[in-house]
């Protein structure tokens, strides 16, 4: 039962936009979001790096429903990736 209502508010297109753009939902995301763009989370990762500690990056939200999201999720991925690599990011 539990699990059903945690899937249900995980696809919640509304909850995910107040958690995103609210003080609330980014104070209590804060410690485990490094940022809602891939600029933010480079410099977050560069800044946890520096403190020798590895970093493991998740885009959240990743649940799609259409082929576009996929694509989108995809190229997000790809871009992630290559700036790693670029940056010499210690992070997968």
């Amino acid at each position: 039962m539990l699990r059903a209502l945690f899937i249900g508010l995980s696809e919640s297109k509304s909850l995910r936009h107040f958690a995103e753009s609210s003080s609330i939902g980014q104070k209590m995301s804060r410690r485990f979001v490094a940022g809602t763009t891939v600029e933010e989370l480079l410099h977050a990762t560069e800044a946890v790096n520096k403190l020798g500690i590895r970093v493991s990056v998740d885009n959240l939200g990743e649940n799609v429903t259409s082929r576009d999201e996929a694509l989108h999720s995809c190229q997000l991925y790809h871009q992630l990736l290559d700036e790693i690599d670029k940056r010499k990011l210690d992070a997968n």
